[in-house]
């Protein structure tokens, strides 16, 4: 079937809105037939929008395949394109007749309905009415095509979002019809960076881009080695679970011969200034010396540097090979010639151990030793808190306290931080006094050891502090307003805590636990 109209495209008008095409008649007549006047029709019109699309990267559009994709019938009349081409042309004449309307004719104009969500304005959300339907309208827009690609913007919705809560994720995905991506697209978004072991290059990009921003960070480097389970397995090619310091599997062939990785050696970055940390490397170990550990800790404050950013100090816990590590970089822990500080390329740099760590060790100290004495020969004895235990589990009622049978039998839970500072606290210590005020049996003597509650209460506070509003005094953050204060105390908890002795009478800070203490107060 055949018919004597050959379609061309004149021009295209975005005005947003649809994509409207002019047609006309050529000047020469050619005989084409049905079909291939469609597919030349379609053709013209998708060059057209890609065409449009390349010309308006940066503009938000929708696109009408309207008049272009509704289908000639055989035989038809020119006069049904000349109608189209009228009426699309009045509606482009109207539109610029309103463009032409004075400013305050404009704004005393209500807002039309839209029919694309590319034409929606402010004013389409003025009011509580307008605002509900419209946005019924945006929910019941298909928004994304099947095979569209996701914004930038819109992935970091998203991955936002499903962070805090992957089923208020779900609901509003629902809401708006599956306009967010899937939780698995989610999840092949996260895969993209690389989890090998070592420094990762997609977290030192990161850094960079957050200097390019606050171009002042500064963050607290935390290193800390964790357990893992021993487990060699095959995948993709290679094996995993063998011994692996950021360099490449050395086992691609003999294995027989190979350590399997007991722990991973973490590097993890902490801003000073703003709430977020960033993962900086890991690796996969048997174990590690304290010169191999100080060569791998200068080469992560030398990336840092690199990066724009400042590492001014370093967290670790107690264990002998993180000592070794620090002082293979210049700091000395021998009281009283502390020297808990480094430099690195002109810039001091701080070793912290961590005081949740530290508050650990002394109460395992007290558990095992079950008797010290403080400075003046009184002692600081275990059986205590277990008789406060006991005597709330008689009565049936608590004195202020949080005791519990797994704050006494604590072996098998020492990596439980609550326990240990639940144990050595302010309630306990206000506890152990009230029952002597009382004179209850077997607690004639436990004035040093609500003394010694107290004073690791005191000192966790002061090295736990996080903001200026806390309601204790010792737990808010170091000022000028209180710097005096805690200055003096922290004199006094020193002298407090080097004097304390063991059962033998050896001072503790001497003894083979001696880090215990040190750590608390150096």
């Amino acid at each position: 079937m055949k018919f004597n109209i050959v379609l061309e495209i004149l021009f295209v008008k975005v005005d947003k809105g649809p994509v409207v095409a002019w047609l006309k008649e050529p000047e020469d007549e050619q005989k084409l037939d049905y079909n291939s006047t469609i597919v030349t029709r379609r053709r013209l019109h998708k060059e057209a929008v890609l065409s449009l699309n390349i010309n308006n990267k940066d503009e938000k559009m929708e696109v009408d395949s309207g008049p272009s994709c509704s289908v000639i019938q055989p035989n038809a009349q020119s006069s049904i394109i000349d109608t189209n081409i009228s009426s699309s042309t009045d509606s482009r004449n109207q539109d610029e007749g309103i463009k032409q309307l004075p400013e305050n004719t404009k704004s005393s104009l209500s807002p039309k309905t839209p029919r694309y969500v590319g034409d929606l304005r402010p004013d389409h959300f003025s009011t509580p009415r307008r605002a509900k339907r419209n946005l019924e309208f945006v929910k019941q827009r298909q928004l994304v095509a099947r095979n569209a690609k996701f914004t930038l913007e819109l992935r970091a919705i998203a991955l936002t979002l499903h962070y805090y809560s992957p089923r208020a994720y779900n609901f509003v995905r629902e809401e708006f019809n599956n306009l967010l991506p899937h939780p698995d697209t989610l999840r092949e978004w996260y895969m993209v960076i690389d989890g090998s072991p070592g420094f990762s290059k997609d977290s030192f990009n990161a850094l960079k881009m957050q200097v390019k921003q606050d171009k002042n960070v500064i963050i607290n480097l935390v290193v800390d080695e964790m357990s893992i389970r021993e487990l060699v397995e095959y995948s993709n090619g290679r094996y995993y679970g063998y011994v692996d310091l950021g360099m490449g599997s050395e086992h691609d062939g003999d294995h027989d011969n190979k350590d399997e990785a007991k722990s991973a050696f973490v590097f993890m970055g902490v801003s000073l200034g703003s709430y977020w940390k960033l993962p900086l490397g890991y690796f996969l170990i048997e174990s590690l010396t304290g010169p191999e550990r100080a060569n791998l800790l200068k080469k992560c404050l030398q990336l840092i540097e690199e990066s724009g950013a400042q590492c001014r100090s370093i967290t670790f816990d107690g264990a002998a090979v993180n000592i070794a590590m620090c002082n293979e970089l210049g700091t000395q822990y021998q009281f009283p010639d502390l020297k808990p500080s480094f430099q690195f390329n002109n810039m001091e740099v701080h070793a912290f151990w961590d005081a949740c760590h530290m508050v650990k060790l002394v109460r395992n100290t007290l558990g095992d030793r079950k008797i010290l004495y403080d400075p003046n020969g009184n002692p600081i004895e275990w059986k205590y808190i277990e008789s406060i235990e006991k005597l709330q589990a008689r009565e049936g009622l608590r004195a202020g306290t949080k005791l519990t049978a797994r704050h006494i039998n604590f072996q098998n839970e020492k990596l439980k931080m609550s326990l240990a500072v639940q144990t050595l606290s302010r309630s306990v210590s206000s506890a152990l006094l009230f029952c002597k005020e009382l004179n209850i049996e077997g607690f004639q003597n436990c004035q040093a050891t609500a003394n010694f509650c107290l004073v690791m209460n005191d000192v966790f506070d002061i090295l736990n502090a996080k903001h200026l509003a806390s309601k204790r005094e010792l737990n808010r953050g170091l000022c000028s307003r209180n710097f005096e204060l805690i200055k003096e105390k922290v004199k006094v908890y020193i002298d407090y805590l080097s004097k304390i002795r063991d059962n033998h009478g050896k001072l503790i800070i001497e003894s083979n636990r001696k880090n215990r203490l040190l750590r608390i107060h150096y």
